[in-house]
C-alpha cells in the first residue's frame, strides 16, 4: 500500500484556522440535520400532532447523528446475537445509507435481543435480566428516541408547570437527575405527615403493548412509524440460545426503553395529580385554636405583670413558675384547629420508583394505596411490590435514590444552622427549632450493601469492616489509589449536597482502610507498614517514565463540601451540537490514500492494544480511553490497519483534531 506522501508530519493549524474549521464543521452538521430541527421546533407546542415523521428514517444522517452520539456510551460495542462483526468499529456513510434504504423500500426488521442475567445489588440470588439489542439496532434506536423525545419532553416540561411540581417525573429526563428529585421533595412536601412508598414489580416486563400504542398514537398519526415501534416491542429474546416471545414488556437495555417507559407512566403521574392533589391542595384559610390563644394571652399577661416594677419580688418568683406550666401546657396544643388546617399532597415519581407524600390520618393513606393499586391493576395492567410498597410515617423517615429523608417533629427541638447579621457580617451559628424542617442525609445501610457487593467492605455481627478486595490487589500501587480515588470522589460529589455529612466519614473510613489493606495484601505486609510508607494519605509516585505527577487518598477535611446548585440545560433532543468535528469528518476524504469509498472513522490508539478486558481497570487503559484519536479512512486502508497489514507510515501522523484530512 503506497502513500502519496511519505513526509508527511502532523498537522499543525493556527487559531484562526481551527476557528474557521469549526465554523464550517457546525454549519455542515446544522445543514445535514435541518429536517431533525424543523421536528423539534414544530414539537415546542405540546398540541402539535405528527403526522409524517417516518421520512426521518429514512435520511442517513439521521444515523450518523445517531452513531456519534452513542460513542460516549460504555456499552458501545457489546455485541448482540447477529453480530458477527462490530458495526461502530467500521461505521460510516456507507452503513448508514444501507440503513436509512432499508426505511425506504419498508424492509427493515430489528433482530431479538440477547439476554443476560446480573445480580441485583445488594440482594443475594436475586437477579435481573438486561437485553441487548445488535449494534445496529441500537443506531436505529437511538434515531428513534431523539423523535420521541422531541415529542415528548416539552409535553412532560408542560405538565411540570401545570402541576406546579406537585406531580413531577425525573428519571430518565435530559437536564434531570436525583437531585432535582429531592431538591423538589424538600420544597413541596412540607405539611404532609404519610409517605407511600411506591414500586411496580417487574416495572419494565409488565408493560401491556396495546396501551402503550393507544398512548404513542394520540399524538403520532404515521402508522409507518408506530409499526417500526411495535417491531421492535415485538422482536423476541434470545436467552441461552432459546427464544422467546416477548408479549408484555419493554426490554431492559434498549436505549428507546426508558422514554417509553416515561411515556407510559405520563399517564398515571396525571391520575395521581388529579385524583389526590388537585382535590386536596387547595388554599383554606387557618383557624387559630381557642385553648392556643388562651395561654399565648395568659402569657404575654404574665410576662408583663413580671415586667412591672410595682410587682413583688415574691410574686414575681411565683409568675416565674406559672410561665413554665403555661409552656409545657401549651405544647400539647396545637396552634390551629387541625380541620382547618390546609391538606397538601405531593408526588415525585423516578422511572419506576415512586412517593405519594399525603397529609391525614393513616387510615386514609391506607385507602390512598388500595385506590393506586386498583387503578394500576385494572388500568395500567402492572402490580405493585408488596415488599417495596410502604406506608411510612414522615417524621421516622423515609429512603430514597440513596437518600434518607426525615422530617422533623414539632414535639422534639432540634439543633440547626441559621445565618445571623452581626457587626462582623453574616455568620452561621447554632440555633434551637421545633419548626418541622426536612433534613437529607445519607442511606448507609444501601451504601454498605454496594460496599459489600463490589467487594469492598465485609459485615460481621451487624456492623460493616473494610476488607481487601479480591482483584485489585493485582494492580501497580498507583493504580490501586487511583481506583479507591475514583470511587470515593463519586460518591462524595454525589452526596455534597447532604444537610448532615457525618456519615461520609464512615464512607471514607472503610475505604481508605479497604486501600491500605488491598496495598498490603499486594506487598505481603500489614496495614500498619503501608501507612508509614505510603503516609495516612496513601501518596504514591505515577510509575510512568517521566512523569513527576502523584495520587493520595483524599480526606473529607481536605475536600472543600460547598453546595451546587443544579442548572438545567437547554434540551437538545438529537444532541446536534455534540462531536460536531467527529460527524464533520465522516464527510471527509480517507486522509490516507484520498478515496471518498466508504469512508470511516479509525481509533489511532485501540483499546485492543491496552491489554483488552483482562486490563479494563488499568491506567494504561484508562488514559487511552481518554486521549483516544480519530482519523478518517477509507475501507480499504482500514482493513489494512486493522488486519496488521499496514506497515507504512503510523495513522497517527495523519491525525487533525479539526479537520481529519490532509
Amino acid at each position: 500500500m503506497e502513500l502519496k506522501n511519505q513526509n508527511l508530519k502532523p498537522i499543525r493549524r493556527t487559531k484562526k484556522q481551527r476557528a474557521q474549521t469549526t465554523q464550517l464543521a457546525k454549519k455542515v452538521v446544522v445543514h445535514r440535520t435541518r429536517h431533525l430541527q424543523q421536528h423539534s421546533d414544530r414539537n415546542t407546542s405540546t398540541l402539535h400532532i405528527n403526522y409524517k415523521i417516518y421520512h426521518l428514517l429514512t435520511r442517513p444522517f439521521t444515523f450518523v447523528n445517531a452513531q456519534i452520539n452513542m460513542r460516549a456510551n460504555s456499552g458501545f460495542l457489546t455485541k448482540g446475537v447477529d453480530d458477527t462483526e462490530s458495526i461502530n468499529d467500521h461505521f460510516g456513510q456507507h452503513i448508514a445509507l444501507s440503513i436509512a434504504e432499508e426505511f425506504r423500500k419498508g424492509t427493515y426488521k430489528p433482530s431479538p435481543v440477547r439476554r443476560v442475567w446480573i445480580e441485583k445489588p445488594g440482594r443475594k440470588n436475586a437477579f435481573r435480566p438486561i437485553d441487548t439489542p445488535t449494534q445496529k439496532d441500537r443506531i436505529v434506536q437511538e434515531a428513534i428516541r431523539g423523535i420521541l423525545e422531541a415529542i415528548y419532553e416539552p409535553e412532560f416540561a408542560t405538565w411540570d408547570i401545570d402541576s406546579r411540581g406537585f406531580s413531577s417525573n425525573y428519571g430518565f429526563r435530559p437536564g434531570r437527575g436525583c437531585w432535582d428529585a429531592i431538591e423538589n421533595i424538600k420544597s413541596k412536601s412540607q405539611g404532609t405527615t404519610w409517605a407511600i412508598e411506591g414500586d411496580f414489580k417487574g416495572a419494565y416486563n409488565s408493560i401491556d403493548h396495546k396501551i402503550l400504542l393507544s398512548l404513542l398514537s394520540q399524538r403520532i398519526k404515521d402508522k409507518k412509524f408506530i409499526n417500526v415501534i411495535k417491531d421492535f416491542l415485538k422482536c423476541g429474546i434470545m436467552d441461552s440460545g432459546t427464544y422467546e416471545d416477548l408479549l408484555v414488556g419493554v426490554p431492559q437495555g434498549g436505549i428507546v426503553s426508558p422514554l417509553l417507559f416515561n411515556i407510559y407512566m405520563h399517564e398515571f403521574d396525571q391520575w395521581i395529580y388529579k385524583s389526590y392533589i388537585r382535590t386536596v391542595n387547595k388554599s383554606k384559610k387557618k383557624v387559630f385554636n381557642p385553648k392556643y390563644t388562651y395561654f399565648r394571652r395568659e402569657l404575654t399577661n404574665t410576662i408583663n405583670l413580671i415586667r412591672n416594677p410595682s410587682t413583688p419580688k415574691q410574686q414575681k418568683r411565683q409568675l416565674k413558675k406559672h410561665i413554665k406550666l403555661i409552656l409545657q401546657s401549651r405544647k400539647s396544643v396545637p396552634t390551629y384547629i387541625p380541620e382547618s388546617i390546609p391538606k397538601f399532597s405531593h408526588y415525585v415519581r423516578y422511572a419506576d420508583d415512586w412517593i405519594l407524600f399525603v397529609a391525614g390520618p393513616k387510615s386514609e393513606a391506607i385507602q390512598i394505596k388500595s385506590e393506586i393499586e386498583k387503578y394500576s391493576r385494572d388500568v395500567m395492567k402492572m402490580t405493585l411490590s408488596v415488599e417495596k410498597t410502604l406506608i411510612t410515617k414522615y417524621t421516622e423517615g423515609i429512603n430514597f435514590l440513596g437518600f434518607r429523608i426525615i422530617q422533623w417533629n414539632y414535639n422534639q427541638t432540634k439543633t440547626t444552622y441559621i445565618t445571623k447579621r452581626t457587626k462582623r457580617g453574616k455568620r452561621r451559628i447554632h440555633a434551637k427549632t421545633a419548626s418541622r424542617q426536612i433534613r437529607v442525609g445519607i442511606d448507609v445501610d444501601r451504601i454498605d450493601s454496594r460496599l459489600i457487593l463490589r467487594c469492598y467492605a465485609t459485615k460481621k455481627q451487624g456492623k460493616t469492616f473494610p476488607r481487601s478486595h479480591n482483584v485489585l490487589f493485582k494492580l501497580h500501587p498507583y493504580e490501586i489509589v487511583l481506583h479507591y480515588r475514583q470511587v470515593f470522589m463519586g460518591l462524595v460529589n454525589y452526596y455534597n449536597n447532604v444537610d448532615t455529612k457525618r456519615k461520609l466519614y464512615h464512607l471514607e473510613y472503610i475505604l481508605r482502610y479497604s486501600c491500605a489493606m488491598t496495598l498490603a495484601n499486594r506487598e505481603k505486609s500489614s496495614i500498619r507498614a503501608i501507612f508509614i510508607k505510603y503516609t495516612p494519605k496513601l501518596s504514591i509516585h505515577n510509575p510512568t517514565p517521566g512523569s513527576k505527577s502523584t495520587v493520595s487518598f483524599p480526606s473529607l477535611k481536605d475536600m472543600k463540601l460547598q453546595y451546587r446548585p443544579h442548572i438545567i440545560t437547554t434540551v437538545d433532543p438529537f444532541k446536534v451540537n455534540k462531536y460536531l468535528r467527529t460527524k464533520f469528518k465522516v464527510f471527509s476524504a480517507c486522509c490516507i490514500c484520498g478515496s471518498s469509498d466508504k469512508v470511516q472513522l479509525h481509533h489511532t490508539n485501540s483499546l485492543a492494544s491496552g491489554g483488552g478486558k483482562a486490563k479494563q481497570k488499568t491506567l494504561t487503559a484508562l488514559d487511552m480511553r481518554l486521549k483516544r484519536k480519530q482519523i478518517p479512512v477509507c475501507h480499504r486502508c482500514h482493513v489494512e490497519i486493522t488486519s496488521g497489514r499496514y506497515n507504512k507510515e503510523s495513522p497517527s501522523v495523519f491525525f487533525d483534531e479539526y479537520m481529519g484530512s490532509w
